[in-house]
């Protein structure tokens, strides 16, 4: 209402005042674009082109242009929308995903607890096998020296005698053999010193 007003008020003034200005600048004899005679004319096509293209804007660009507004912000907000699930979705991916490892750790650590007692086991049993084969070893072994040394008792005057012949053939080059009655005279002898 008040543009209404003022547009009113300035057409009233440049047509009450138009003698004035025309003989202003019949004076001055300035710019023909300043010629008050020509005001008229420039205010009339002044006017045409702006509500030409006030109503190209507001029927014709600005109706684009608020679509595409809209289209876009439609766009933006689908893709924030996308976003924000898509979020979620990778949320629960990475929630699944440590509750896995975790499992996994626990798991892991649970095979590896029974493979580890397990292959204790094994190895104890082994190791007691093993210590029974040698302890079984060992008292063969030892037997068998027991039975040697009773036999080297049994028969140590046999060796001792055999022993005597060759260092009596080797140092003294003779070849005699000791009796086992002259070997108990002499060592009946040698006990005595």
């Amino acid at each position: 209402m008040k543009l209404r007003r003022i547009n009113f008020f300035l057409f009233i003034f440049i047509f009450y005042k138009k003698p004035l200005l025309l003989l202003a600048a019949d004076e001055k004899g300035g710019m023909p674009q300043l010629d008050p005679s020509s005001f008229s004319s420039q205010v009339f096509w002044l006017v045409v082109v702006f509500t030409i293209l006030f109503v190209l804007i507001n029927s014709f660009f600005m109706p684009r242009i608020i679509k595409v507004h809209a289209e876009r912000s439609k766009i933006i907000n689908e893709n924030i929308n996308i976003a924000e699930k898509n979020n979620k979705v990778v949320e629960d991916l990475n929630s699944r995903i440590e509750e896995n490892i975790s499992r996994a750790k626990i798991e892991a650590e649970k095979i590896f607890k029974v493979s580890y007692e397990k292959n204790m086991n094994f190895f104890n049993g082994e190791i007691k096998a093993q210590m029974k084969i040698f302890e079984e070893r060992e008292k063969k072994i030892l037997a068998e020296i027991a039975d040697k040394k009773d036999e080297v008792e049994k028969n140590l005057e046999d060796y001792c005698i055999a022993l005597s012949d060759n260092i009596f053939k080797n140092i003294l080059k003779k070849d005699e053999k000791i009796s086992k009655e002259n070997f108990k005279k002499l060592k009946g002898d040698f006990h005595a010193n």
